[in-house]
């Protein structure tokens, strides 16, 4: 066989984007819940919402349909100004795997920074939490790109302007089960605002770069967890050399006193 049209056996064609991430979890851990804290508090424990998975994913299906129906096409921006809850989640599953950039707006930018990293990055969409929707308000007439915005959740977001839409009367003219592109993972995926100084710059990140910093992240968690079990360990260790008031070797996992140590001490 002609070398040119041998296929590789390491599998390095396998595109690693967040859909099989996202398909894994609506099957493995379909019953996984999802608690978000409102900052609400009241006697009818009004103060979290939960969902499982399963549920999250068909609503991201839903907000995939709704915005390709809004005109979303693959590369196009969708800035998300929110908190970090399940609606935020929604956005984060249901935009990349759509083939749409995710572009987070960091809701603690100066009037004059976030116009320019919204317009910079071109967003067609914003979604946002009318709690902060009056940030986002002093700055709409700066936006001539941005074509919809949808408002999630009570508060007052009418310094946004005419033809706002509601993010979850959206949701519910869709069906789940949305239809989604196999990516490639050097296609963007999400945008994020950066800088310490001067001008906010605006950084993107691919598909793969966004799935290995979930491996990064999962890595970083476990090895930390690994120091914390060295840590207590030693602390143990400690206690005992502490106790008998002789150094202590560790043998199969198990403390132990040096042969040294053991022999009779002289009167």
């Amino acid at each position: 066989m002609p070398i040119s049209t041998m296929s590789s056996t390491m599998m390095d064609d396998y595109q690693l984007t967040l859909l099989p991430v996202f398909r894994y979890g609506r099957q493995v851990h379909a019953n996984s819940k999802i608690i978000t804290f409102t900052g609400a508090s009241d006697d009818a424990g009004g103060a979290y919402v939960e969902s499982t998975f399963a549920q999250v994913a068909d609503r991201a299906d839903r907000l995939a349909s709704a915005l390709a129906r809004l005109g979303v096409q693959p590369g196009d921006r969708v800035g998300t100004f929110m908190w970090n809850n399940q609606t935020h989640m929604e956005a984060y599953l249901a935009i990349p795997c759509m083939g749409a950039v995710l572009h987070t707006l960091n809701i603690r930018l100066f009037p004059e920074q976030l116009a320019f990293v919204i317009n910079h990055a071109d967003d067609q969409v914003i979604i946002v939490d009318a709690s902060i929707a009056p940030l986002l308000a002093r700055v709409r007439d700066q936006l001539p790109n941005v074509r919809h915005i949808i408002v999630k959740g009570p508060g007052d977001a009418s310094g946004l302007g005419a033809g706002l839409l509601d993010y979850d009367e959206l949701l519910a003219a869709e069906q789940p089960g949305y239809a989604y592109p196999e990516m490639a993972e050097n296609a963007g995926a999400a945008v994020a605002a950066r800088g310490c100084g001067g001008h906010i710059a605006a950084v993107a990140r691919f598909r793969q770069f966004d799935l290995e910093h979930i491996g990064a992240d999962a890595h970083a968690r476990r090895q930390q967890q690994r120091a914390r079990v060295d840590a207590a360990g030693h602390r143990l260790l400690a206690q005992i050399e502490a106790r008998v008031d002789q150094p202590v070797e560790i043998d199969d996992g198990r403390p132990r006193r040096t042969q040294q140590q053991t022999q009779a001490k002289p009167e």
